[in-house]
């Protein structure tokens, strides 16, 4: 199965067709774009989630951008926080409904959308 990129981020199975290089590039892509600043950061219990939360954060640094850990939290407190935090955007890693193998990227805007 080929990984997605829908309206919200990417998804795809974990190590097959979404790789910690890909969320990498997508990360370090959107915050090379989006500006110097503040990135919020959530990921979900999937085996996979912490490692490409640290993978989005690598990026996030290395485009010279700090990065604000909300943890182990639902996608909606991503959203929230981006917003509440003043975050230039947000990116929650989850794979959302999909099953187990799954990973997945979401990004937020500084508004939370």
């Amino acid at each position: 199965m080929a990984k997605t990129f829908g309206t919200a981020g990417v998804r795809g199975v974990f190590n097959r067709t979404q790789t910690p290089e890909q969320v990498y590039r997508l990360a370090e892509t959107i915050a090379f774009a989006t500006g110097r600043g503040k990135y919020g950061i959530g990921w979900d219990c999937r085996k996979a989630s912490a490692l490409l939360a640290k993978t989005v954060a690598s990026a996030v640094s290395a485009v010279g951008s700090d990065v604000h850990a909300f943890g182990l939290v639902p996608t909606p407190v991503v959203a929230f926080g981006t917003k509440s935090r003043a975050c230039l955007a947000g990116f929650s890693v989850t794979a959302s409904h999909n099953p187990a193998e799954f990973s997945g990227v979401k990004v937020f805007n500084g508004e939370g959308m």
